[in-house]
């Protein structure tokens, strides 16, 4: 599946599993698809709706990595190369390192509402919760008064960057992603 086009576009496969296709993205799988097994490709992002089928797990790898999932819907956005944004909407999904990772990492099971960002370059993978994203908005909000008062204001001492990025995401409520 190929869309060149600039508006998404969407295909219903032949277990029923719908997949929204984002502009200049491709899926690719095998004729066997749907009989013996649920494997894709993905360069692009696109947004999976699937089909529940308990004998044949749905897997969607892209750079490098692979999430599988029975019956759910989730976004994967592979456009760039270097880093990988898994998104739950619903139903739960693991995703995997493979050999074809830059990096190996734990396997990470995502609730509804997270959401994995994965960065080769760094070598970091960060679960946000959607949920916890809020009550860090909040929090920063109170952040915000404190500041005024501590002269400094955040200070680190040999920590590692992406820990540093990682407490501001927190503090302040957002992602920061950063392009080699």
């Amino acid at each position: 599946l190929a869309n060149s086009s600039t508006d998404t576009l969407t295909y219903k496969m032949k277990d029923g599993s719908r997949i929204i296709l984002s502009p200049n993205s491709n899926i690719y799988y095998t004729k066997e698809y749907g009989n013996i097994d649920r494997n894709l490709t993905l360069i692009g992002e696109a947004r999976f709706n699937v089909a529940h089928d308990a004998q044949r797990p749905f897997i969607v790898s892209a750079n490098g990595y692979t999430t599988t999932a029975l019956g759910t819907e989730f976004t994967v956005d592979s456009y760039t190369k270097s880093k990988l944004s898994v998104r739950l909407i619903s139903g739960k999904i693991v995703v995997k390192s493979t050999n074809r990772s830059p990096f190996e990492m734990k396997d990470q099971v995502l609730k509804p509402g997270q959401q994995l960002l994965i960065d080769d370059h760094f070598k970091t993978a960060l679960l946000v919760d959607r949920q916890e994203k809020a009550n860090n908005l909040k929090l920063a909000d109170n952040v915000k008064s404190d500041e005024h008062k501590q002269e400094g204001g955040l200070q680190f001492d040999q920590t590692p960057l992406p820990q540093v990025f990682s407490k501001i995401e927190k503090l302040k409520g957002v992602i920061i992603n950063l392009e080699e």
